[in-house]
């Protein structure tokens, strides 16, 4: 379960001025649920980034570290359930669907969207957690944040349940192709579960996340996905529901 989080480089005591000249950058916070020996178990991390575009292309490259850091600790997954809103901009766009042809093709990936004005969840308080603990250190003049790379760095020194990283460039490298060859899928509004099969090269957009939603459309890749990024693949087709 992902979203971004926002956060303003703020000090203690500051003057008037630097609230015109503060520095901006982004907390991705995931809660993640697995099964390890058996017994299910719950990570919670927060990916701290200077990037402040949140589209697909960082979506995915931060998406690919979390699935990097899971598989450090509990091996290579077989299936992934991603959960998160229908923001279009972030998760729900031609640019995102594109994108999942770009994970490790042995695992199977599933993502789902929740439905409009969900509440909040885990992943919200994980963020609100990180920015408070660190505000509170900087109002008690305890420290003075320097950027990015300190905030994650002290935050997670403070913290002992949440694992917040530093990612330095949080780019795929994959930009330039997915603009050129990603196609919009009719209906992108009412996708709520989207299914990858990279045997066919196939993303199923189905109404609900329930397993017995309606399937809206199929886009299917006449080539394969290319590895590396920079490499452009074919064009591609709509396969409409009849």
């Amino acid at each position: 379960i992902f979203p971004f989080k926002n956060r303003k480089d703020r000090q203690a005591n500051e003057v008037k001025a630097a609230y015109f000249g503060y520095s901006q950058f982004s907390i991705y916070t995931a809660c993640i649920y697995f099964v390890q020996d058996g017994t299910p178990k719950v990570k919670n991390f927060g990916l701290v980034t200077a990037e402040n575009d949140h589209s697909g292309d960082v979506t995915f490259s931060l998406n690919k570290r979390l699935i990097d850091e899971m598989t450090n600790l509990m091996g290579k997954a077989k299936k992934i359930y991603f959960w998160t809103d229908g923001c279009t901009s972030q998760f729900r766009s031609k640019f995102t669907f594109y994108m999942l042809l770009k994970y490790d093709a042995s695992i199977e990936l599933e993502w789902n969207y929740f439905q409009a004005n969900h509440g909040k969840g885990a992943v919200d308080g994980i963020g609100g957690t990180i920015k408070n603990t660190v505000f509170r250190r900087v109002l008690s003049k305890s420290v003075v944040i320097k950027g990015p790379k300190h905030f994650a760095e002290y935050a997670n020194a403070c913290l002992n349940n949440i694992e917040v990283i530093f990612v330095e460039d949080a780019h795929s490298g994959y930009l330039e192709e997915c603009r050129k060859n990603a196609v919009p899928v009719p209906g992108t509004l009412k996708v709520h579960k989207v299914v990858r099969t990279m045997a066919e090269y196939k993303l199923d957009f189905f109404d609900s996340s329930a397993n017995n939603g309606d399937l809206i459309c199929s886009k299917v890749y006449t080539q394969l996905v290319q590895s590396k990024p920079g490499l452009s693949t074919k064009n591609s087709y709509f396969k409409k529901k009849k």
